[in-house]
């Protein structure tokens, strides 16, 4: 009878670790897939942020789920004369692992040419980031980088929206089709990239 007792115990002990290891499973997926594309704005939205004081506004819509050890990196990334010069603003940790429709965004406000300098938005799934950049310009324009659904690949960066500013007469603008580094950027004296990028949570790149 103790025999028994013995076993009953254990085989309930064994059931109990399977259910625990299902459950962290169902938790924490062993595959992932992640993507992001444009948010377009209803024309009240449109309205609404008109009186924020942003200047120039993207936004992008992430779904998917990343796995136990994974994260995703968002960088505002400077360009000078088309060279990578260093990241200005670069985020990351998500403590949430499931994106429905997550809104994130990248942005300017307080753009002044005179005294040159510009402020960068940078949104995340739960939060806001700004810096201040400096350079005195007498043009600049901004674009979106994607134009679809673009599906993320593993340390693959997606560039989202780009700005540009010269000090010179006249400028190109920066143009890509699928996330791509843009065409028109070698020839672009200043460049700022929003880029987003799924990685190893413990493995995180400063550089680009």
């Amino acid at each position: 009878m103790k025999q028994l007792l013995k076993w009953g115990m254990y085989i309930s002990f064994l059931l109990l670790i399977a259910g625990c290891t299902e459950a962290e499973k169902k938790q924490t997926p062993s595959s992932t897939r992640l993507t992001i594309e444009p948010y377009n704005l209803t024309e009240r939205e449109k309205e609404l942020i008109s009186k924020t004081g942003a200047d120039h506004i993207e936004f992008f819509n992430l779904n998917g789920t990343l796995k136990k050890g994974d994260d995703i990196q968002y960088t505002v990334v400077l360009y000078k004369d088309g060279k990578f010069e260093q990241n200005m603003l670069v985020s990351f940790g998500e403590i949430k692992h499931a994106f429905r429709d997550k809104i994130i965004s990248f942005g300017t406000s307080d753009l002044d040419s005179e005294k040159g300098f510009v402020k960068l938005l940078e949104g995340l799934p739960d939060g806001l980031a700004a810096t201040v950049f400096e350079h005195k310009m007498t043009a600049w324009s901004f674009n979106s980088l994607i134009h679809e659904k673009i599906t993320l690949k593993k340390d693959k960066p997606v560039y989202l929206a780009g700005w540009s500013s010269t000090t010179k007469n006249s400028m190109g603008s920066l143009h890509s089709d699928h996330g791509e580094l843009p065409r028109g950027l070698k020839e672009t004296e200043i460049a700022l990239l929003y880029k987003v990028e799924w990685t190893n949570a413990q493995k995180k790149d400063l550089t680009d």
